[in-house]
């Protein structure tokens, strides 16, 4: 098995992809960053239905739990011989329209909007780790992102003072 993970910062959560070669298969995954384990009964039991009913109202997307915690993941699996393009990327529409859909039915959106925020701060992070200036990292959320000016400053500002307290510094930087 090869595992792929790959962040977009439009996109709301991190993307897992993982080819198993023994299956011929391709799986997409995105996980809700939603334990599960050490909810109450009154908790789970509604949620496990709500994932139950969701299983068979969604024609490609199913979900499951997933790792110590039974995080709820949502997945698809591609057959290997017909995997392209246009069958990758409206898999991957899917599962994030699922993923929302369900958050939505859950009143989790802004469980689901802090964690996008986190995964943002660390894709930034990592551009950063690989050299990329603030400035530069500040023109790519700008350019590419869509992100006004002001805000992007705010949130760069935010990634190096994380950055700094986990190498055990003050921030100097001034924008």
């Amino acid at each position: 098995m090869i595992l792929v993970e790959a962040f977009h910062p439009k996109a709301l959560l991190k993307l897992s992809v993982a080819a198993y070669y023994e299956y011929e298969v391709v799986k997409m995954a995105v996980d809700f960053f939603y334990p599960t384990k050490f909810l109450d009964n009154k908790d789970r039991l509604p949620l496990y239905y709500s994932l139950l009913k969701f299983n068979f109202n969604m024609p490609l997307v199913k979900a499951s739990l997933w790792g110590d915690e039974d995080n709820v993941v949502f997945l698809v699996d591609l057959d290997v011989h017909t995997l392209g393009k246009e069958e990758f990327n409206h898999a991957l529409e899917q599962l994030y329209f699922s993923v929302m859909f369900f958050a939505e039915s859950m009143g989790l959106e802004d469980e689901i909007m802090a964690q996008y925020y986190e995964n943002v701060l660390e894709a930034l992070k990592d551009r950063m780790d690989k050299g990329e200036s603030p400035e530069q990292l500040v023109e790519y959320l700008v350019r590419e992102v869509g992100v006004p000016r002001r805000k992007a400053e705010e949130i760069i500002k935010e990634v190096i003072a994380a950055k700094s307290k986990e190498e055990g510094k003050e921030s100097t930087l001034v924008m």
